[in-house]
């Protein structure tokens, strides 16, 4: 049974497909999950009325997650 792509590329080819299907995966959620972290670091900040810089906010949302 698959429980993820990386396990069905696995099943279908082999080893080493997996293992670069996974990694193009990883890379290309680097992108998403940074844009998260600073929209919650920009969320602190406005909703602070900037007590909290975007920065620190990126920090606490960041370790709070």
């Amino acid at each position: 049974m698959a429980l993820t792509l990386g396990d069905f590329f696995r099943m279908r080819y082999n080893r080493t497909v997996e293992v670069l299907t996974t990694l193009c995966i990883v890379i290309s959620y680097l992108g998403w999950v940074s844009a998260q972290i600073k929209a919650l670091g920009l969320v602190f900040s406005v909703v602070t009325d900037g007590a909290i810089s975007p920065t620190a906010g990126m920090i606490l949302g960041a370790a709070i997650v």
